[in-house]
């Protein structure tokens, strides 16, 4: 029926109907989803994990779509884990670009399963959370970062989650869970965020360099990291002091440096000229560069 009485306003004009605006109703009714939802949300943001949202789509699984999009695309997602899985892969070649030592993320949404008849299909909402801390893969220190955020989650809510903890990745039905904690009675106020801009990122491959160098005492890393800027020039997008100590009166720091252009692939000629600049400028200032 809307979409007739859409289509009659469209060759009427819209211009010529009224504008009305609708009466004020009293909210009676909360969403728990949506409450209980934003607040697992703040906790894991505040835990420094980012939330992703991946395709409810796969190319195997338990529920065949009858009209796929695509050949990979066939099946309806049973589980979250395969797809965190995924995301871990994919994002821990680039810890370095972004910054990281780690990848942590998490996704809330629906996932699909045949219904105990075999007939029809069932659904819930699902959260699961992923964290990969080595290159190579798999750690138990994933698992055990897993059980700490997870009981800050419970501690939030007030019960168990009932979560499964396997390879790096958490899932738990976030509907089942939801069903057993108290309705709520009404939504925290919103504050707004201040202005967030956005970049563009570069097409081209990054490439990263490690520099350690000894410096006198009290020399701030912050002042370390200005000079390595103004010699790097605009290549270097990118520098994070992964390691300090402190010696016999010197300290010892050691800078990941990630060199991207926007415009082409950078060659280790490339990099190398700028870490030869970075040198010279280093050893004019006094310091040792190991």
């Amino acid at each position: 029926a809307e979409d007739v009485i859409a289509e009659v306003g469209r060759v009427y004009g819209y211009e010529h109907v009224a504008s009305v605006v609708p009466e004020t109703v009293p909210l009676t009714e909360y969403n728990a989803r949506h409450y209980y939802s934003e607040q697992i949300r703040a906790v894991l943001v505040a835990e420094g994990f980012s939330e992703v949202i991946t395709s409810s789509f796969r190319k195997k699984d338990e529920i065949e779509l009858a009209n796929a999009l695509a050949s990979d695309k066939g099946h309806l997602r049973s589980s979250l884990c395969e797809n965190i899985k995924e995301v871990l892969d994919r994002n821990m070649p680039n810890v370095d670009l972004l910054g990281l030592s780690n990848v942590e993320v998490f996704e809330i949404g629906t996932v699909f399963h045949k219904h105990e008849s075999g007939k029809g299909v069932v659904e819930h909402v699902a959260l699961a959370i992923g964290v990969r801390q080595k290159q190579t893969g798999y750690s138990p220190k994933d698992d055990a970062r897993l059980t700490d955020v997870l009981t800050k989650i419970e501690s939030l809510l007030g019960i168990p989650c009932g979560a499964t903890i396997k390879d790096g990745i958490l899932e738990c039905n976030l509907t089942e869970l939801i069903e057993k904690l108290p309705k709520p009675t009404s939504y925290p106020p919103y504050t707004p965020e201040s202005d967030t801009h956005f970049t563009a990122y570069s097409q081209y491959p990054f490439v990263s360099r490690d520099i350690a160098l000894w410096v006198p005492e009290g020399t701030t890393k912050e002042s370390i990291e200005t000079l390595l800027r103004g010699a790097a020039g605009e290549l270097l997008t990118l520098v994070t002091c992964f390691d300090e100590f402190h010696k016999d009166g010197k300290i010892s720091y050691a800078f990941r440096l990630i060199f991207q252009s926007f415009d082409r692939t950078l060659t280790d000629e490339d990099v190398g000229e700028v870490m030869g600049k970075i040198t010279s400028v280093l050893t004019n200032q006094g310091y040792m560069v190991r």
